[in-house]
């Protein structure tokens, strides 16, 4: 090959190779986005919604346009879809590591399944998926209460014909101080009727043991569930149940389903109890309204008479 021509050939191959950058797709989309990963925290909650913050840890290019992060919420039982929540990803940040966060407000009385996605032009960079249960273990802080029993235990006081007088001690622990109303009642084994009850308004202060404590006057000869509820403001929040034993000899075996008991209905009848104080206590009928209805009633009586 004449070596003019060769030479020619390779200034040629040279310049094309030179140009190639120039007219190559230097336009290709190298931007990418995946999800490391995700933390749920509590922004809200009420007594029906809990309103979560969804932090999302993302892995992306430090240029990324028309990328959107999507949440979608489907009911667990269902898998019917109740909400979809969009946000834009912002196009340039300064590290490939960011989080973004996404608030959804839930009703706490059922189960979902979350799916998140990033998304850029209708193609999907990367999803996760994961089940949310238990909100409505989450409590607003009004109605918080961290109570637990640490022990029970009941004392005869007095016994006289049928009934026996009973002293109901509970002793509860909390971890902060409340304002409670408790409730202690006896409930008859196998009936289920109520026999005795009260209402005490009591400050449980935190780290400390608090005694609840009051009589209560039952039946003889039956067995019961003496049961501890606390209240605050307007709700009941905890309750516990205790066995009392006033007649063992009538206690029902765990392997027997079914047994005759005696059961003397007219031994539980009680007189009205006295309403809770605090927010439960009904409001009282105007004075003399019951003296007015009297005055009524009797003259309407006199006016049949009179008319018959």
């Amino acid at each position: 090959m004449n070596s003019k021509v060769l030479l020619a050939s390779v200034a040629v191959i040279i310049s094309i190779a030179l140009l190639l950058p120039v007219f190559a797709d230097v336009t290709k989309d190298t931007s990418y986005a995946r999800i490391e990963g995700f933390d749920v925290k509590i922004a809200d909650v009420n007594d029906s919604h809990a309103t979560l913050k969804f932090v999302v840890h993302i892995k992306r290019s430090k240029v990324l346009e028309n990328a959107t992060i999507l949440a979608k919420i489907y009911d667990l039982k269902t898998n019917i879809l109740l909400e979809e929540i969009s946000k834009t990803l912002p196009e340039k940040v300064k590290s490939e590591d960011s989080m973004e966060s996404v608030l959804i407000s839930l009703e706490k009385d059922r189960g979902y399944r979350v799916a998140l996605s990033i998304d850029k032009e209708g193609k999907r960079l990367s999803s996760r998926e994961f089940v949310l249960t238990g909100l409505d273990t989450i409590m607003p802080e009004e109605k918080e209460l961290k109570v637990v029993l640490k022990d029970a235990d009941f004392a005869v006081r007095e016994v006289g014909g049928k009934t026996v007088k009973i002293l109901a001690r509970f002793y509860v622990e909390a971890l902060k101080s409340y304002d409670v109303l408790a409730h202690v009642k006896a409930v008859q084994y196998e009936s289920n009727i109520l026999a005795d009850d009260f209402w005490k308004e009591v400050r449980v202060e935190g780290g400390k043991t608090v005694i609840i404590e009051g009589n209560l006057s039952l039946p003889n000869n039956y067995n019961y569930l003496v049961k501890l509820e606390l209240w605050r403001n307007g709700s009941l929040l905890k309750t516990w149940s205790k066995q009392l034993s006033l007649s063992p000899a009538k206690k029902i075996p765990k392997n027997v389903t079914e047994k005759e008991v005696k059961f003397e209905i007219s031994e539980f009848v009680r007189t009205p109890a006295p309403t809770p104080r605090m927010e439960y206590a009904e409001r009282k009928a105007a004075p003399g309204f019951e003296l007015l209805l009297l005055l009524l009633s009797g003259g309407v009586a006199l006016w049949r008479r009179r008319s018959s």
